[in-house]
Order: structure tokens, then C-alpha cells, then sequence
């Protein structure tokens, strides 16, 4: 049994040490990059996902506030780790693709010598790939691959570029809202009716009002003689602003609606007659008049601007219909060559302005910037609910006050002259004025649903207003001072005469004493508006336009490599890419190469290698580039 078992295992011994058994095949030796394309699908689907999270990333971070970012990194370094895992995968595909288009080249036609060396040369970086683009042009497919490759150096200063950091004012975090004030209903000052003196107890004229009218004064709100007074000086008037809360010294505020004061003022000059009398000129209208000799010039004794305060509407000129009216004046003035004493009276014209301010509802649209307040009107009514400011004393019938209001051209303002030639004013206990938006104002202007529309001032706020307004001014013919820079005025109306007389546009005058009693409106009402603060903020901004060019690199990156891989398949070729064993093993015929060195030894190298044509073609043992043309 032993010696069957050796005598097998012998044989198999003896066999081995024979000479003629041929020993197995070498396995070949493979490229590092693998001898099928796995690497660079890999390399390409890692590019693709590395550039997916990078575009994902660039939306995220976009427009968000820096604050927000809580990563020990910056935005820019996660930027330039993911371009990099999405650059180096595509350059590493690219660079396989265009060493395995030098074989498909020859492959597919005759090539010369140099266009060979020059992919092989644009596989390895950019600056191969440029020369390579300057020999082949645009026309052949491995122009795409060169160009992916010269793109790629744009791909990291690119997305570098795209982030950049804005400054802006935005919306506060974690503060507190910001309010500003606005009046819905008002209720200011103190108004009397005197219910012991009616007016039968001293009519002296025609016009006689109903027996339940008494008289009539006020004791006005300080805040009101303040923000008038505040109003008539220039250098104080614009810094009189509504109050407001804003912690940031930044804030906005969505359009919104409140009582004001409004102006108005037209020139009503044509309506002023001149006449000649002996030695001296007159100019009037109705009772506002000035009248100086006919030489004078600028002097204490001459006069050169007049006063009247219009009470009723119907008095005015330009107010008659105005039924929200508080006061009205008119100024005669004479022309500024005459106030500089350039003239004399007879050479000189005047001027009338008729100027008015009146309950209205201002539209405004606020924000404040670094602690200053703006506002801009959008948009301002007068709307009257005639209906409203009715009779409630219990005297009466209010269906009569309502006829007499009609009567009186729903003036606030009514007297009559008593016993003392004086004029005392009547009025009766009356329900809140309302002031009304029309309703498709409120979609022209496009404020917004929950705006309010409605609007009420008691009888209290609209009889402080009217009283004291109305007699803060007389009928006055206005001189020079002593110095001849000042008018003289009565005392208590030294203020109202000096913003006249000081005034270079009495619109701009009548509107400062609007906007400043308004600001008391609006205070005194204790109603406010919520807005919210905003401060200055740094945020990421995303410049897409910087990702053209790693985007361009990337698609012609995967269409070149995803078509060299297809035509390596259909020409039968194996991917060789840049091994080295490759080249050696199927390279020139042994006759080209003996040219070569031939021309090598006598300096003609370049000149022969540029004229050789060869191609790639099968010689029975295999591939093998072999002359087509050679030149010496």
C-alpha cells in the first residue's frame, strides 16, 4: 500500500524538475489607477456630490446673518474643504481621460508624433493642456478635456470669491418693539360753557343764534401752548417730532393713520385793489389794508405788512368750503425792495397770502435711522361726519343746532359783539367731531386691512383749539422798531407777528405750526403704533455669478471623461490611461525609432517627429504604433 502511494507523488516531483514545463503566465503589472475605470467613476460621483453640497451649502448660508453662525470654522473655510474634495476627484478623472485620448486618437486616425506627445503632456497639469488647445483648437473632443483642466485653476479663487459679507439694517433679534405715537381719539385741555350767560343777554347784531348757546372759553393744555409756540420758531420747528420707543435707534413702521393739524396757504393777490388819495396809497382787501404817503420809504412811522385772522370759513377766500377749519390769516405784505428801503411807497406792489390750518387724518409711513425720525405723508383727508359735533346740552332741539351749523357753514367758531364792542364766543355742549377716510382711499393707497378709518376729537380738544388759535392773532397794520430790524406787535401776539415778519414762506411757517401741534395730538392721545427694531447686521451674501466657472469645469470635466470612457469601449481599446508599461510595450515600430534616434544624433529631432504620421494599429502581435509617414 506505501509504495502505490509514493510511486504518484514521485512522478509529480520528477515532472517539476523537468526542463521542458513551461511555468504559468506572469500576471501583467496594472497601473495605479486600476486597469478598468472604477477610480474615476468613483473620482467623478465623489466630484458630483462634493459640488452638490457645496451648491446646497451656498443657499444655506445665503443671506444669513452672521451672528448665526455658531461653527468653530468660518463660512469660507467649509468652502474651500468641500472645493477641494469636489476639484481633486475631477482633476484626477480628467487627467486618466485625456492620457487614455492619446491612444484613441491613434487609434482612430493617423496622428503626428507631437499631437501625441502633446495630450500625453495635457494629461499631467494645465500648462500642457493650454499648448494643447493651441495646436488642436476647438475641434476635437480632447479640446473639452485641456479646457476642463485649464478651468479647473478658476475653481478654488471662484468659490472663494462668491461669499461676501454685506451690512445692512435688519430686523432686531430678542429687542424690544418699537412704538411711535398716534392719536385715534383725543381728548385735551379744558372747555367752558358758561350756562349762566347766553347769548340773548348781549345780541346786538342780526345774526341771532339759537337761545341755548352760552358763552364760551378755554384754558388751553401747556403742551398745546408749547408745541405752538415751538411751531413759530424756525430753528426749533423740524426737531419737534412725534415720541417714540425704538431701542435700537433703528426702527420701521408699516403705514398708519392719525388725527392731525394741516396747512394750507395761497397767494390770493389778485384779489387786492390799490388807491390814490392826495399824498398817500392804499392797498386793501375787505379790511386788511396798508397805507403809507406816497414817498415813504422804510421807517419806524411806515407800515409794510398787515394782519387779519379769518375765524369762519366763509370769510376766507380760499377755505369757504374747508368744514374742518380752525383759523384762518391773511398777509398783506409789502414787496422786499421796500422792506429793504430800496423804494418808496409808490413804486412798490404787495402781496396777499391767505394761510389756514384745519383738523385733518394724515397717512405716514415712519423709520428711524441712528435715533433720527422720518416720516413721509402718504396720503391726507378732511373728511367731515356733518353729523358728528352735535348738540347733547339737553337744551334745545339738536335738529335746530344742526340747521344753525348748516347756517354757519359748519364753522367751529361763532360770536357775537357784546355790550363792550368786544366779541364774545358762543357755543353749546356738543358730541366728539368725527373725521372719516373714505374707503377706497385706503385701497389706492394700498395701506393696510385693519387701518382705521375713523377718527374723533371731543368738543373739549376741538373748543381749546379754536379759542386758543383764533385769538392768538388781531387785525394789526405792523411797523418797523426803532431799529428798523423788528415789527412791533402787542405782547401776546409778538409771537405769531414775528414768525411773519420773519418768515421767507409762510407755507413753510404754517406747516411747522401743523407739524408741531400735531406732535401734541399724537402724544397727548397716549395711543401708539407697533413697530420693530431693526440694527446693523452683517450677512452672508452669495455671489452666484462666481459659479459659472467651477460649474463649467465640472460639466465639460464629466462630459469629456464620460465619453472618452465610451469611445475607449467602442475602439476595443484598454484603458492604458497613464501607465508607463502601456506606452513602453506598444510603442514605435523598431524602424521609426531607429529614425528618431538618427535624427536625435544630427539635431533634427523636433523637425522629424513633427513630420512623422503614425497610427495605432495591430501587427499581428499585438498594438503597435507604426509609421505612416515619415520625413527626414
Amino acid at each position: 500500500m506505501r509504495r502505490r502511494l509514493l510511486v504518484p507523488i514521485t512522478k509529480t516531483l520528477a515532472a517539476f524538475l523537468r526542463s521542458d514545463i513551461t511555468p504559468p503566465p506572469p500576471v501583467p503589472i496594472a497601473s495605479t489607477r486600476g486597469p478598468t475605470w472604477a477610480w474615476e467613476y468613483a473620482a467623478l460621483a465623489l466630484s458630483a456630490v462634493a459640488l452638490f453640497l457645496l451648491l446646497a451649502f451656498f443657499a444655506y448660508i445665503h443671506d444669513m446673518r452672521l451672528s448665526h453662525w455658531k461653527f468653530p470654522v468660518s463660512p469660507t473655510a467649509v468652502v474651500s474643504i468641500i472645493a477641494a474634495t469636489a476639484r481633486a476627484p475631477l482633476g484626477f478623472a480628467i487627467s486618466s481621460c485625456l492620457a487614455q485620448a492619446k491612444w484613441n486618437w491613434l487609434k482612430k486616425r493617423p496622428g503626428s508624433l507631437v499631437t501625441f506627445d502633446r495630450i500625453d503632456d495635457a494629461s499631467r497639469g494645465p500648462w500642457g493642456s493650454l499648448w494643447l488647445l493651441l495646436r488642436v483648437g476647438v475641434k476635437h473632443m480632447v479640446a473639452v478635456g485641456a479646457a476642463a483642466t485649464v478651468l479647473l485653476l478658476a475653481f478654488d479663487p471662484f468659490l472663494q470669491a462668491i461669499i461676501s459679507f454685506d451690512g445692512s439694517v435688519m430686523p432686531s433679534e430678542g429687542a424690544l418693539p418699537a412704538y411711535i405715537s398716534r392719536s385715534e381719539r383725543i381728548d385735551a385741555g379744558v372747555y367752558f360753557v358758561d350756562t349762566s350767560v347766553d347769548a340773548d343777554h348781549y345780541l346786538t347784531t342780526l345774526r341771532r343764534p339759537p337761545r341755548w348757546f352760552h358763552r364760551v372759553s378755554c384754558r388751553p393744555d401747556s403742551g398745546l401752548v408749547s408745541a405752538y409756540y415751538s411751531g413759530l420758531d424756525s430753528r426749533t420747528a423740524r426737531m419737534q417730532t412725534a415720541s417714540s420707543t425704538c431701542a435700537t435707534a433703528n426702527c420701521s413702521w408699516t403705514p398708519f393713520t392719525t388725527l392731525a393739524i394741516c396747512s394750507e396757504c395761497h397767494d390770493v393777490t389778485s384779489y387786492v385793489e390799490r388807491f390814490e388819495f392826495d399824498k398817500r396809497i392804499k392797498w386793501e382787501l375787505e379790511t386788511l389794508r396798508l397805507e403809507n404817503t406816497r414817498d415813504a420809504r422804510k421807517s419806524v412811522d411806515s407800515k409794510w405788512m398787515s394782519v387779519r385772522n379769518r375765524r369762519l370759513n366763509y370769510d376766507t377766500l380760499s377755505f369757504e368750503n374747508f368744514t374742518t377749519m380752525i383759523m384762518a390769516v391773511q398777509v398783506m405784505r409789502a414787496a422786499e425792495e421796500y422792506e429793504k428801503g430800496e423804494v418808496v411807497w409808490a413804486d412798490t406792489n404787495v402781496t396777499v397770502t391767505e394761510c389756514a390750518l384745519y383738523f385733518c387724518v394724515n397717512a405716514y409711513k415712519s423709520s428711524m435711522k441712528q435715533g433720527i425720525l422720518e416720516e413721509v405723508l402718504l396720503g391726507s383727508w378732511s373728511k367731515r361726519d356733518l353729523t358728528s359735533y352735535a348738540n347733547i346740552s339737553g337744551e334745545g332741539d339738536a335738529h335746530l343746532t344742526q340747521l344753525f351749523d348748516e347756517r354757519n357753514n359748519y364753522s367751529f367758531y361763532y360770536d357775537i359783539v357784546n355790550l363792550s364792542n368786544d366779541p364774545m364766543p358762543l357755543d353749546t355742549f356738543r358730541s366728539d367731531l368725527r373725521l372719516l377716510i373714505p374707503a377706497d382711499e385706503v385701497q389706492r393707497l394700498d395701506l393696510p386691512e385693519n387701518t382705521t378709518t375713523s377718527f374723533n376729537l371731543t368738543s373739549n380738544t376741538v373748543g381749546i383749539l379754536v379759542l386758543y388759535l383764533t385769538s392768538a392773532l388781531t387785525p394789526n397794520e405792523v411797523k418797523w422798531s426803532q431799529d428798523l430790524n423788528s415789527p412791533i406787535a402787542p405782547y401776546s401776539e409778538a409771537p405769531m407777528v414775528e414768525a411773519l415778519a420773519s418768515s421767507t414762506n409762510l407755507s413753510d411757517t404754517f406747516n411747522n405750526v401743523a407739524r408741531s401741534v400735531t406732535s401734541w395730538m399724537r402724544d397727548t392721545s397716549n395711543g401708539t403704533h407697533r413697530g420693530e427694531t431693526q440694527e446693523w447686521t452683517i450677512t452672508v451674501q452669495i455671489e452666484w455669478q462666481y459659479v459659472t466657472a467651477p460649474l463649467a469645469a465640472f460639466v465639460a470635466g464629466v462630459l469629456f471623461c464620460l465619453f472618452i470612457i465610451w469611445e475607449t469601449g467602442r475602439l476595443g481599446l484598454p484603458p492604458w490611461k497613464t501607465g508607463m508599461i502601456a506606452t513602453l510595450t506598444h510603442s514605435l515600430d523598431a524602424t521609426t525609432r531607429e529614425q528618431l534616434r538618427n535624427a536625435s544624433r544630427d539635431g533634427s529631432l523636433d523637425k522629424v517627429a513633427q513630420a512623422t504620421v503614425v497610427q495605432l494599429d495591430d501587427a499581428g502581435s499585438g498594438l503597435e504604433m507604426k509609421a505612416k509617414q515619415v520625413q527626414s
